[in-house]
């Protein structure tokens, strides 16, 4: 049954998921996984992160075959991985905190924006990272992408 679930000031997940009928938007709070287990967007779904807070015990996935969004000025403080085996559009806001992003030999990362310091977390980078923007867009350490 395709629903719509909405995060603010945010849910704890206690169960294993793998979406592939809802649409998740996180706009503010804490979304915190506690199942033990990835929360999995696979195609069918749709996630759009456009501020708060992704916390819990294992990763975010994006499987291959879906698009995901991170969107707005808003920040997004990530504590755990982001796994991105598919693709996600990035075109606003800081990413911060002590988590990562792991960008999968088949992962497409999009960045369409110029900034300064807007990735504050690591990258490991196996897959395609393109840039868009207008600019110059260099992360936290200096790196020039």
């Amino acid at each position: 049954m395709p629903g719509r679930s909405s995060c603010n000031p945010g849910p704890d997940q206690a169960f294993p998921w793998v979406n592939s009928t809802h649409t998740v938007l996180i706009t503010g709070g804490t979304w915190n996984n506690t199942s033990g287990s990835p929360l999995e967007f696979a195609p069918g779904s749709a996630f759009t992160w456009q501020s708060g807070s992704i916390t819990g015990t294992t990763a975010v996935v994006i499987q291959s075959g879906l698009t995901a969004a991170i969107n707005t000025t808003g920040t997004k403080t990530l504590h755990n991985s982001l796994v991105n085996n598919g693709t996600i559009n990035w075109s606003g806001g800081i990413i911060n905190a002590g988590g990562n992003i792991q960008n999968t030999a088949e992962g497409v990362l999009n960045i369409s924006f110029a900034g300064d310091n807007q990735l504050q977390i690591a990258l490991n980078n196996a897959g395609t990272v393109n840039y868009t923007g207008n600019g110059q867009w260099l992360t936290w350490s200096g790196a020039r992408l």
